[in-house]
């Protein structure tokens, strides 16, 4: 397992198994001061679970969004549409419409990107018996 930290995330973990990597970064500031280039960075993962606290930035009337940094869950969506590989969003605050269905989640799917669900797993490999 690789541990990575930066100005710019909180915390992230590339999960490697034996046949499968996983990235999971449930919190990031911003992807755009993030040393790596995401899509580029993810070409060489299977499955990716990453922050989408915000689909937009209508979700917090009142309130200066830079003053609470996460990447909207559509810059991410853009950044990543037709990527080949598992992506999934999550750390999705209360007010993000992509808790239930409607047409951002539809929006979403036609980027080619999912929501996590409690429960779900992924088999990164298995060991040769």
């Amino acid at each position: 397992m690789t541990v990575e930290t930066s100005s710019a995330t909180r915390w992230l973990f590339v999960v490697r198994g034996p046949t499968g990597r996983l990235f999971y970064c449930p919190d990031i500031d911003t992807w755009d001061r993030w040393e790596h280039d995401l899509r580029s960075f993810v070409a060489e993962i299977d499955v990716v679970l990453l922050d989408a606290t915000f689909f937009s930035a209508d979700e917090l009337p009142g309130r200066d969004l830079s003053q609470i940094p996460h990447p909207l869950a559509t810059d991410t969506a853009e950044r990543l549409a037709g990527v080949d590989c598992d992506v999934r969003l999550i750390h999705l605050n209360h007010s993000n419409p992509l808790h239930r269905s409607g047409p951002e989640r539809e929006w979403l799917a036609a980027q080619g990107i999912g929501v996590g669900a409690f429960g779900e797993r992924w088999r990164l490999g298995s060991e040769a018996s």
